[in-house]
């Protein structure tokens, strides 16, 4: 029989680990430069770049299991970097479509994760329960899940503090977090998919066919944690805050507005620069309607809190007439279409221009909301 080193161990964790993460930033990597060179001989398209973009993170797992280090690290990181880059590197259709396919992609594994643990659980409960006691179990699902609230609380501070000590210009254009938020930031640690999705990657059999050694334990405690973590947790958190006297954080909207408004002086600026080359009456007529839609935007953006308040109602009531008068168009195209009056092909452009347009409008809608609070 083999016996346990604890440093052989430790450099073991630390190889399977780094490795992870470092062929998942290559996979993402490279991956994203086969997009490029795809998009710069003009063969692709949205369906193609989604289609990618569902396969990178199997490419990821799939290569870490040839190379025995962490395939879910890898995978994470791959996610990292390409959600990092893609935003920057897809044309408008194609990251409106892959919001929409990632969002319902993500909302079904996390059903399948807990779905697959459902059909393992009680085989998994009857061997736990005929090697451990009750009250063994749970103490070691309490002290698991006190482990994991622990680390992440311990592991905030440091990663929230140290790196304003090691940057002058964190120090410089953020604001110190204060224990309070730092604290609730921690207590917010929930586990959930990935802390089981890590859990049942764990194989089933040893590469000489034997069983995995407690692997049906490492999934019970998993499930503990989760269960664990929202309950404790998730029951006491909004307390915690209301304890602390945390308040809402207006940093998310500054950012918004910030950014909004250089968006605008930018597309301002821009617009500007283009007067001079217009030639003839109609395109300098459209484009002193543009600029001046383009000057109202960022005098709304600048204006005081009084004045954007009613700017918002003002538009909240333009967008409730629009909707209305959306609803109306949609009405008759639909109409037309089942008279026979225009074709399929007539009929879905338009109306996923209608549907284009209304999404706009209550994503406009949203994020007014957000300001108002």
């Amino acid at each position: 029989a083999g016996t346990f080193s604890v440093g052989a161990a430790t450099v073991n964790f630390a190889v399977v680990a780094l490795g992870g993460i470092v062929l998942g930033l290559a996979v993402g990597y490279l991956v994203g430069r086969v997009r490029d060179l795809l998009r710069a001989a003009q063969s692709t398209d949205a369906l193609i770049e989604i289609t990618v973009s569902l396969m990178t993170p199997f490419a990821a797992y799939l290569a870490a299991e040839m190379l025995g280090v962490s395939g879910i690290l890898s995978v994470v990181s791959a996610g990292l970097y390409s959600g990092w880059r893609d935003p920057l590197r897809m044309e408008v259709e194609t990251r409106r479509t892959a919001w929409s396919v990632w969002s319902t992609v993500l909302f079904w594994l996390n059903g399948l994760a807990f779905i697959l643990l459902g059909l393992q659980f009680p085989a998994i409960l009857a061997t736990v329960s005929g090697r451990y006691s009750p009250a063994e179990i749970l103490l070691a699902v309490g002290v698991v899940t006190g482990v994991a609230i622990l680390a992440r609380i311990l592991w905030i501070f440091p990663g929230a503090y140290l790196p304003r000590l090691l940057s002058k210009h964190i120090r410089a254009t953020e604001a110190a977090p204060t224990w309070q938020a730092l604290l609730v930031t921690g207590w917010a640690g929930m586990r959930g998919t990935i802390t089981l999705a890590a859990a049942l990657s764990i194989p089933r059999f040893l590469a000489d066919g034997r069983p995995f050694p407690a692997r049906d334990i490492v999934i019970f405690l998993s499930f503990g944690v989760i269960v664990s973590t929202l309950l404790i947790q998730g029951t006491t958190l909004e307390w915690l805050i209301c304890k602390l006297g945390l308040r809402a954080d207006d940093t998310r909207e500054k950012e918004d507005r910030l950014a909004r408004i250089a968006a605008v002086e930018g597309g301002l600026k821009h617009l500007r620069a283009s007067e001079a080359h217009q030639t003839t009456v109609a395109d300098t007529t459209a484009l002193t309607l543009i600029i001046a839609e383009y000057e109202h935007r960022l005098a709304e953006l600048t204006a005081e809190s009084e004045t954007r308040a009613l700017s918002r109602h003002h538009r909240k009531t333009g967008r409730h007439h629009r909707l209305n008068a959306l609803r109306a168009e949609r009405t008759v195209i639909d109409d037309l279409w089942r008279r026979d009056v225009i074709t399929d092909d007539t009929h879905r452009p338009l109306q996923q221009l209608l549907d284009h347009e209304e999404a706009m409008l209550d994503a406009q809608s949203a994020r007014d909301d957000e300001g108002a609070h």
